[in-house]
C-alpha cells in the first residue's frame, strides 16, 4: 500500500459466516474487524491498532469462563499504540494495549474482564546477519486476576536471506493471584494448559530454524 506524507493506512473486515449477523450459528465464526494507521520518519516510527473479535454464540465482546471458555483472552476490543525508534545498530520498541469487553455472560473471581499490557525491548544489529534482541513484557488484569512480567532474551543469526536460526530464553514472574504462562496457553491450572500454579514463576528455553518459502 503506498504510504501518503509518511503515512499508510491498513483495514479489514470479516462477516460472521453464519446465517444471523453477529454469529449465533455454532458452525459460523464472529464478526471481525481491525484498522491500523502508521506513520514512518527516518528516526522513528508509530503505530496505532484497533482490533475486535466476536464471540460467534451471541456477537457479544465477550465469553463465558463458566463453561470453559477463555473470557478477555477470546472475544474483546483491542487498543494498540506502538513505536520504534532507530538508533544506528540499535532498535528501541514499546507498546501499550487495552484490552476490553463487553457483554460477558459470567464473570468468576480472579478471571479478568479487562486487561492491560506494556513492553519494551532492544534489538542490537550487531553484524549484518546477527541480531540480539532484549524485552519486557507486563500484562494486568482486573477482578483480582493479578499481574506478570516477562523477561526474556534472546537473539537469531541469518543463514541466507530466507533461512535463519533462532533462540530465546525467558522467564515469567507472576503476582500471588497470576498463574500466566510463557505459551499463550487456556486460561486455568489444568495439567493441560502447560501453566504454572498462581503466584508461581515459569522459565523456558525455544530455538529453531526459520524458512521462508
Amino acid at each position: 500500500m503506498p504510504k501518503i506524507a509518511g503515512f499508510d493506512f491498513h483495514g479489514q473486515y470479516s462477516l460472521s459466516n453464519s446465517t444471523s449477523w453477529n454469529g449465533g450459528d455454532p458452525k459460523g465464526q464472529g464478526r471481525q474487524a481491525g484498522a491500523a494507521i502508521t506513520y514512518t520518519a527516518p528516526l522513528f516510527q508509530i503505530r496505532g491498532l484497533y482490533d475486535e473479535i466476536r464471540n460467534p454464540a451471541n456477537g457479544t465482546l465477550g465469553d463465558s469462563y463458566s463453561d470453559g471458555g477463555n473470557g478477555a483472552y477470546a472475544y474483546s476490543r483491542e487498543y494498540t499504540a506502538m513505536f520504534n525508534l532507530f538508533l544506528g545498530q540499535f532498535k528501541v520498541q514499546g507498546g501499550y494495549q487495552a484490552i476490553r469487553t463487553s457483554g460477558m455472560s459470567a464473570t468468576l473471581a480472579g478471571l479478568p474482564t479487562t486487561l492491560d499490557h506494556e513492553w519494551g525491548g532492544v534489538t542490537w544489529q550487531a553484524t549484518p546477519a546477527a541480531a540480539l534482541i532484549a524485552a519486557a513484557y507486563h500484562v494486568n488484569g482486573n477482578n483480582g486476576a493479578g499481574n506478570a512480567t516477562i523477561y526474556s532474551i534472546g537473539g537469531s543469526y541469518s543463514l541466507s536471506k530466507r533461512t535463519l536460526l533462532d533462540m530465546q530464553v525467558a522467564t515469567v514472574q507472576n503476582s500471588r493471584t497470576a498463574n500466566y504462562g510463557l505459551n499463550a496457553n487456556n486460561v486455568g491450572t489444568a495439567a493441560s494448559t502447560d501453566n504454572p500454579f498462581p503466584g508461581h514463576s515459569q522459565t523456558g528455553v525455544y530455538a529453531g530454524i526459520q524458512h521462508s518459502f
